[in-house]
């Protein structure tokens, strides 16, 4: 499925906004082979032992640092460390490292770190999401769907046109990167990753869809509604092999 199938533009409107491809081979895997002759598998920097990690990382490997950044904030093979975290977040955020810009400011998101600040949260969240990553387009999409009143005052002002302008972006990042995850070869640690993305994914087509069925913040547009709709469904069959309730609920919703 491309974006033509669901009727929604390619992420060209953010200049900085990095191209899935990209995203996918330089910061989320990394290519093993069986032998020199072997067709390549892409590999998650989840599945390196500590020393091999921290070895990659001392070579400024973006997806490396990123990943023994949460490795610190976790306490995962290490101890908790969200000082340390947070400088790695940083060192893999300057090298262009979209998840380790949404790690960055999701850090103070919530009191789970002990750093809970919305207000710089919502300071870094749009460079994240600017960036491309996946996560951060669909939270902002939610923070300008939901207002100031559901952060404590913090965020955006309620925006649901802008929300729908980032799930709708959000659909598409998802999207091009399952596309390159079900095209090539990939671990089971990468697959865990995807799964995420597609959770994501999934959501985010709802959410864009709905406002399109309601004229919620756009123009009611229930034809642009089954195109989105009927377009993720047929990625879902064809990639899982059944169909997707949630997209089966509308579809069923506007007589699709």
């Amino acid at each position: 499925m491309d974006a033509d199938a669901t009727g929604l533009r390619p992420n060209k409107e953010e200049p900085n906004m990095i191209e899935a491809k990209e995203y996918f081979e330089r910061y989320i895997a990394w290519k093993t082979r069986s032998t020199p002759q072997a067709a390549p598998c892409y590999e998650a920097y989840t599945a390196l032992d500590m020393n091999t990690l921290m070895r990659e990382a001392d070579f400024g490997i973006p997806g490396a640092v990123e990943e023994l950044g949460e490795r610190c904030l976790f306490g995962l093979n290490t101890e908790t460390d969200v000082e340390k975290a947070c400088e790695l977040f940083q060192q893999a955020a300057d090298a262009g490292h979209p998840d380790a810009m949404h790690m960055l400011a999701d850090v103070y998101r919530t009191e789970q770190h002990g750093r809970k600040n919305l207000e710089r949260y919502f300071q870094l969240l749009p460079a994240a999401a600017e960036r491309g990553s996946w996560k951060s387009m669909f939270n902002i999409a939610c923070a300008y769907y939901r207002g100031k009143l559901a952060y404590d005052g913090y965020g955006f002002n309620m925006d649901h046109a802008a929300a729908f302008q980032w799930s709708s972006r959000c659909v598409v990042m998802c999207q091009e990167l399952l596309e390159l995850f079900f095209t090539h070869q990939c671990s089971n640690e990468l697959r865990d990753y995807f799964g995420e993305v597609y959770d994501t994914f999934v959501q985010a087509v709802c959410a864009s869809a709905k406002q399109m069925i309601d004229g919620d913040g756009i123009d009611q547009d229930p034809e642009q509604a089954l195109i989105l709709l009927n377009g993720a469904q047929a990625f879902h069959q064809q990639r899982l092999g059944s169909e997707c309730v949630r997209f089966t609920s509308l579809l069923k919703k506007i007589g699709g």
